[in-house]
């Protein structure tokens, strides 16, 4: 049996169901508005609500290209570390190896293999500063750069479901 009263929360979510549960189709932004006065939201709140989500799209799909930009990056240095590594390692056989110290090709290995463990660290954690920092570069290179915190602000605020006056 519906209650007569709702919370907040109840109620977005109760509408959000019922919209998903319709049928597929758009909305104009015009009954869009006339929805949300019914509900005593102001156009104003509606245009940060539209400009907050666009946001938030944008940003998403920024990190998508980074994240891609960063495997990408990652997989190019493992093929040319494994391919220039195993050209080594052939000549170092072909060159002659008796003793175990003789084995060059293992400091190839061991120092480039380093860095190769930390260049997967920077590409694949994300929740590492050094992926951040790398982040806020690639967007200031591609001319995206703006507040460095606003990504956070704009995803805080969509997850809160807070209106701004």
């Amino acid at each position: 049996m519906p209650q007569e009263f709702y919370k907040e929360e109840e109620a977005e979510a109760i509408l959000r169901f019922a919209a998903q549960r319709s049928a597929n189709r758009d909305i104009s932004r015009a009954k869009l508005l006339a929805t949300a006065a019914e509900l005593g939201i102001s156009p104003e709140e509606v245009e940060q609500a539209e400009n907050l989500l666009a946001a938030q799209r944008a940003e998403l799909e920024s990190r998508a290209k980074f994240e891609r930009h960063m495997k990408s990056g990652f997989y190019t240095h493992l093929i040319t570390y494994l391919s220039v590594n195993a050209f080594l390692v052939l000549m170092n056989v072909l060159t002659g190896i008796h003793q175990l110290s003789e084995f060059w090709a293992a400091w190839s290995i061991l120092g480039w293999g380093i860095g190769l463990v930390i260049h997967f660290g920077v590409a694949f954690w994300k929740s590492s500063s050094a992926y951040t920092d790398e982040y806020e570069k690639w967007k200031a290179m591609r001319g995206q750069a703006g507040d460095p915190h606003a990504h956070r602000m704009v995803g805080m605020a969509i997850r809160s479901g807070n209106r701004h006056d």
